[in-house]
């Protein structure tokens, strides 16, 4: 029996693979202005990745980065905006203004999430439909989409603990925010 046969070794090629889509993610998001971007090329690498294809890491992912980029671009800029104005109100001394900030924060993150997921399964999507989608699935699907905010809050507090932890462990947490979100087999939001 050769070691690459052994289910051991199998398994070691899926923790390298996403390490490596981790630290695409990490790379390509750099700029800020491509965070969706990247975001989206995550999700259509995983997406393949259930779908039996496996290997092509880097191609998979430029595949889903390159997808509707002008508009994901727009979109990374729309979210350096409001995260950058509702840093600006969690400086003020008001506790409705700083917790009105938090909550505007998550909820616009869940649809960044859901707009990533959904662009990710269907290239086709047109824009209409993609915003209805999203914000259909931000609505119905509240708890859950609390719960990938919170696994991306523990992850963000433990890279700013320890930032190199961000290579080692992005493509887990992008794994499990996809199997989160994908619970559900779901081809429309009202299926």
């Amino acid at each position: 029996m050769k070691l690459v046969e052994t289910k051991w070794y199998g398994q070691l090629i899926q923790i390298s693979d996403h390490i490596l889509l981790g630290i695409l993610w990490v790379v390509v998001s750099l700029p800020l202005v491509t965070v969706v971007s990247a975001t989206t090329g995550v999700f259509t690498t995983l997406d393949k990745w259930k779908s039996g294809e496996s290997g092509q890491v880097c191609y998979s992912f430029l595949q889903g980065f390159k997808r509707k980029f002008i508009l994901q671009t727009l979109m990374s800029a729309l979210t350096i905006i409001i995260f950058f104005s509702i840093n600006r109100m969690f400086q003020e001394s008001d506790v409705l203004l700083v917790i009105s900030g938090y909550m505007a924060t998550m909820v616009f993150t869940m649809f960044l999430l859901s707009w990533s997921y959904r662009l990710a399964k269907d290239e086709t999507i047109s824009l209409k439909q993609l915003f209805q989608e999203s914000t259909l699935w931000v609505l119905f699907n509240f708890l859950r989409n609390l719960l990938c905010c919170g696994v991306l809050l523990v992850f963000m507090v433990l890279v700013f603990m320890f930032p190199p932890i961000i290579f080692v462990l992005a493509g887990g947490v992008w794994w499990l925010i996809d199997q989160l979100m994908g619970s559900r087999k779901r081809k429309g939001v009202w299926q």
